[in-house]
């Protein structure tokens, strides 16, 4: 049985984040000890944000800075790093606590994006990022996508191993029956411009007012006045949830037909996933890890996300699509979404831990 800490500086509501709780979900149903640490800038977040997950709540481990950290290193057996802007500093801090103490914990990275396209170019913190990965000489690199552990491998000669991607099925679940009318769901994050959202808000207000009484619209992702901030008005037609829960966000998509991911890219693309997972059909940047799940056509849609007209068309031919044909995708989503299991993930992710 072994002792695992995932590190996550983070606050919740992202994708990241809700890979690494289920997963330690995951972890413990198959017999392993998983925590997670939290920084205390942020564990009031996370608390908030898995307020339901008990298992993961319980077992949290809460610090200040790395050196608080290294007090809890004691119990663990193998510890992972999950950002790559603190990875450098949490192998550094290991590496110190494993010469000081003549212990032999392990180190692991959760590669859950290629950060470096974060940042600007040659900045300090896309420095940082980049030195995440040359920086893991003697460390177990895991990732969910072949386009992930591709983009490390080609830029940094750095192998990471494959792992299998988790959707909570006890969480994202469809609906008994199809939506009686056509509805639209998006996610908006203005703080992170790579998810593109004034291109999803200008998407969006074509959409509504083009299929004006045919379609209804919702997104979540953030609240009004975060909004405002970034200069983003929603057209009058589009309802703004604000900013979710996982089961909120579970509650919406059961009650979608489409959801539009307008991302530059997707190193993997967890809402989509999850949106399937609801019976939902998905429209996809066709730029990185997506096409490892979505058929265009089929169970979904791919779309070069830089070309409204391309984003325009693509919706339109599913609006014109007969019920049946809706139908036939409905059930393929489901179909591909099944094949992605928090079990599966766990025993995938165990097996790479313990591996080596």
């Amino acid at each position: 049985m072994a002792k695992i800490l995932f590190v996550l500086p983070a606050g919740g509501y992202s994708g990241g984040a809700n890979s690494v709780v289920q997963e330690t979900k995951g972890l413990l149903r198959i017999g392993e000890q998983a925590s997670i640490a939290v920084d205390s800038k942020n564990i009031n977040s996370f608390r908030r944000c898995y307020s339901t997950q008990f298992d993961v709540l319980d077992r949290l481990v809460a610090f200040d800075n790395y050196s608080v950290l290294e007090k809890h290193l004691d119990k663990f057996d193998i510890v992972i790093a999950t950002i790559s802007t603190q990875a450098s500093n949490l192998f550094k801090c290991v590496n110190d606590f494993n010469l000081k103490r003549k212990k032999n914990i392990r180190l692991a990275y959760y590669i859950q994006d290629y950060e470096p396209l974060f940042f600007a170019k040659d900045t300090p913190i896309w420095q940082q990022a980049c030195k995440s990965y040359d920086h893991a000489v003697g460390v177990t690199c895991f990732a969910k996508t072949d386009w992930i552990c591709r983009a490390v491998e080609k830029n940094h000669g750095v192998q990471v191993k494959r792992v299998l991607p988790s959707i909570d099925h006890d969480c994202y679940l469809p609906a008994a029956k199809s939506p009686d009318k056509i509805m639209i769901s998006a996610m908006i994050r203005p703080g992170t411009p790579r998810r593109a959202p004034r291109r999803t808000a200008r998407i969006l207000a074509l959409l509504a007012e083009k299929y004006k009484g045919q379609i209804k619209i919702n997104v979540f992702g953030c609240d009004k006045e975060e909004l405002l901030d970034y200069g983003i008005v929603f057209h009058s037609a589009i309802t703004n949830h604000g900013r979710l829960t996982r089961e909120q966000v579970a509650q919406i998509l059961r009650e979608s037909s489409l959801f539009l991911d307008l991302s530059d890219y997707q190193a993997f693309g967890r809402t989509g996933m999850e949106a399937m997972a609801c019976g939902v059909v998905p429209v996809m940047p066709i730029f990185g890890g997506a096409p490892e799940f979505v058929t265009h056509g089929q169970n979904g849609y791919l779309v070069d996300t830089r070309y409204d007209s391309i984003i325009l068309d693509t919706v339109g031919q599913y609006i014109e699509l007969p019920e049946k044909r809706r139908e036939m995708m409905r059930s393929s989503v489901l179909e591909t979404a099944a094949e992605y299991s928090v079990h599966r993930a766990a025993v995938s992710m165990r097996n790479v831990l313990l591996s080596d």
